[in-house]
């Protein structure tokens, strides 16, 4: 997982005792946004400023109002999850018929927040802000990944990292270093790499279907199970991931990290992290 020509964003490696340098653990500094709506200007509304009422007796509601801006801008996320390949304004727009003028100021506030992101090529994907979101369900509800990634890195003496697709790069949204070790090497949750770089992103995309053109490092992760890279993200170190497919989409990857001289356990390490993958997924992550 590495890059020869220096450290990453978001990447640090340091000695177990701790005197390394934290500087390296950079990574995305999330800035709240914060907007009063006033639901009586239809400008401050995506342009409606509509509400509907809730009956008193439904049960999952409170007596009142609901926002229907709010609720559009809600089921264009709905919507994108759908689409892994990402969605322009005009698929938005017509999948939730809506105006384009609409959709594209319900989109830009979305984006301005950190719930989608916009790629090179124009399309929105869901952004890195969801993740937050989501750990944070997970942890309420028991379904966190922690104690077993904990478990993996001490088993197994080695950095456990999960990412995920957004657009074009991949994120990190857990890294668990071993309580023991000669040397630890980490990224930031936050981080991000393109994903077609190293063995996380290749491991999303060998989770999918082949595309014309891809990498062969993508074609042969997709064969075996896993995918490997040595020295990509950081040097002196190798990566070995596995895809986390969840209801039949690979948006996911779970990957160990640890000293390039410990080649000789890639294969051993392909299959456990295959395992660690299934386990996962089954956490409805």
């Amino acid at each position: 997982m590495g890059q020869g020509r220096g450290i990453p964003p978001g990447a640090s490696t340091h000695p177990a005792d701790g005197h390394g340098d934290p500087s390296w653990r950079s990574g995305i500094d999330a800035h709240d946004h914060y907007t009063r709506f006033d639901d009586r200007n239809p400008d401050d509304m995506g342009g409606t400023g509509e509400v509907r009422s809730v009956a008193a007796d439904d049960p999952d509601h409170r007596p009142g109002q609901i926002a229907q801006t709010l609720e559009r801008g809600l089921k264009i996320l709905e919507t994108m999850q759908s689409a892994p390949d990402g969605m322009t304004i005009s698929q938005i727009a017509g999948a939730q018929g809506l105006p384009r003028t609409v959709a594209t100021r319900l989109v830009a506030t979305l984006a301005r927040n950190g719930f989608v992101i916009r790629a090179t090529d124009g399309r929105y994907h869901l952004g890195y802000k969801l993740l937050t979101l989501a750990r944070a369900v997970a942890q309420s509800s028991g379904l966190s990944t922690a104690p077993l990634l904990a478990e993996a890195a001490r088993d197994l003496d080695a950095t456990i990292v999960v990412m995920v697709a957004n657009g074009d790069e991949a994120v990190v949204i857990s890294s668990v270093e071993p309580p023991s070790g000669a040397f630890r090497v980490g990224m930031r949750p936050g981080s991000r790499l393109p994903i077609q770089q190293a063995a996380h992103g290749w491991a999303i995309l060998a989770g999918r279907d082949a595309v014309p053109g891809e990498l062969a490092e993508v074609t042969e992760a997709r064969r075996r199970g896993y995918a490997v890279s040595v020295g990509e993200v950081l040097p002196h170190f190798a990566g070995i991931c596995a895809p986390i497919t969840v209801a039949g989409h690979t948006d996911g990857s779970v990957g160990f990290i640890i000293p390039r001289e410990r080649s000789d356990e890639f294969e051993k390490l392909g299959a456990a992290v295959i395992d660690l993958a299934g386990h996962i997924a089954l956490t409805s992550f």
